[in-house]
């Protein structure tokens, strides 16, 4: 069998997403038999850089050579999946977009400003057309495993439909909403560890909002709690607030 080729490649972000791959628990160990990684710069001092099945792009866009990166991945690989928060949903960079943009940057990058190309934090799929994606700050490395050797088997991997909530109702965790806790994990994608709620920490939207989530209750609940409405739809902002503001307008344009 000829093994698939598989890049993984990174634009603006921590690199976290694969720092999750590449050494926690030996996770690309369990697959790298079955795949020929052609392009991992960042462990890898020789990479290609032709055509490949599968490319993970970690990061958002957030400079304008970002765009000319990732729309030549995207034309040379037959498969484009956006790995971690930023590159589904923007990440913490979106944030920008509700501050001022002079003042972050001149905090950012200082005197280096001046030299930059900056472009409005975006998530890839805004540029490029994306197939599947792995959500998560960061993305979890369980799901990043099950996710490739569903690829490898021949199957379809699908889009995970349910909330945090139902994770946790799954393993009976005590919901953090009746203690009192300011937890998002009613509007929040599940499908990872949920290592959050598990340890008893709120869940903060990392995995991104669901496009069916009732946002102007779950607000309306976090106010009765004691919580304020302005931090709330900050906290909202955090990983993807252009997302959730798209989702918000929708919803209001039907009613």
């Amino acid at each position: 069998m000829v093994k698939p080729k598989v890049a993984i490649h990174s634009i603006t972000g921590c690199a976290g997403c694969q720092l999750e791959i590449y050494f926690v628990e030996d996770i690309l160990l369990q697959i790298l038999d079955k795949i020929d990684l052609v392009a991992a710069p960042m462990i890898k001092e020789q990479n290609y850089d032709g055509k490949v099945d599968i490319c993970f792009i970690e990061g958002s866009v957030t400079y304008d050579e970002n765009i000319e990166q990732i729309k030549k991945w995207r034309e040379n690989a037959d498969i484009i999946v956006a790995l971690g928060a930023c590159a589904c949903d923007g990440g913490v960079q979106q944030q920008k977009h509700f501050m001022d943009k002079e003042v972050v940057e001149h905090y950012v990058y200082g005197e280096e400003r001046k030299h930059l190309k900056a472009v409005p934090p975006t998530p890839i799929s805004d540029h490029i057309e994306v197939d599947f994606y792995i959500k998560g700050c960061p993305a979890d490395k369980e799901e990043f495993l099950w996710f490739l050797k569903q690829l490898l088997v021949g199957k379809t991997p699908k889009q995970y439909e349910k909330s945090i909530c139902h994770e946790c109702k799954l393993r009976e965790n005590h919901c953090l909403l009746e203690q009192g806790r300011e937890c998002y994990g009613p509007i929040t994608y599940g499908h990872c560890s949920i290592m959050c709620p598990d340890f008893n920490h709120a869940c903060t939207c990392c995995r991104g909002p669901m496009k069916d989530a009732n946002f102007e209750e779950h607000i309306k609940l976090l106010v009765e709690k004691g919580y304020d409405e302005q931090q709330i739809r900050q906290r909202m902002q955090k990983y993807a607030g252009l997302r959730v503001e798209k989702l918000m307008n929708n919803d209001k344009n039907k009613s």
